[in-house]
């Protein structure tokens, strides 16, 4: 299981539904809601009141940027770097990331370290990605927690990598409830409690990690 503890957590899409329903959202899109525009784009991504329709969904991620809703460039980020209906292309995706992590989307913070930890579409840079997920952490984002404890944990500062992971699990970033177990499992920066560390690991199989 110590594998665990060096995971970077995947990239997430950002989803923030903001109006009753696709015709108020096309509505309040068209009128420069940037929010809105992100809910249209997702239910044409996941074909909720609509047909499944990515290259419209693209464009209204892309709309919802450009008015400066950054979940908006998060989401379509998030469709970049998984090559999702379009392309696969990181170095667009990274581009989105910052965008959204300057306007305020702190998920795009954390993102944007998945990348630059690997390489991928940006230059590698472990002490960058750190700082980033730093950034996401310290505005509430769970996720962002759980991969700064996995730099902290690589160092050898246990204690201070539990401490993050219990954030990132308390927070629903279920990676975070798995690398605290691992912690407990181990005895690393938790005294060992092979009931915490299972109870852990079951909550973050439930989860889905």
């Amino acid at each position: 299981m110590l594998a665990l503890a060096l995971i970077v957590a995947p990239v997430l899409a950002a989803v923030a539904p903001q109006c009753p329903d696709a015709v108020a959202c096309a509505r309040d899109c068209a009128a420069g809601v940037g929010v809105a525009c992100i809910d249209l784009a997702w239910r044409h991504e996941h074909g909720q009141e609509t047909p499944v329709d990515i290259t419209r969904a693209v464009a209204l991620y892309q709309r919802a940027c450009d008015l400066g809703a950054g979940l908006g460039c998060v989401d379509l980020g998030f469709l970049y770097g998984t090559g999702r209906g379009v392309e696969r292309d990181t170095k667009k995706a990274a581009g989105l990331y910052q965008r959204g992590c300057d306007g305020g989307a702190l998920l795009g913070c954390t993102n944007l370290g998945e990348l630059t930890e690997r390489g991928d579409g940006v230059p590698q840079d472990s002490a960058r990605a750190e700082a980033l997920h730093k950034r996401a952490c310290d505005g509430g984002v769970a996720l962002g927690c759980t991969n700064e404890g996995i730099h902290k944990g690589r160092r050898g500062e246990h204690e201070a990598a539990a401490d993050l992971h219990t954030k990132g699990c308390s927070g629903g970033a279920e990676l975070g409830c798995a690398n605290l177990g691992w912690a407990y499992e181990n005895g690393k920066g938790r005294a060992t409690d092979a009931a915490a560390a299972a109870a852990l690991y079951r909550r973050a199989c439930d989860e889905g990690s």
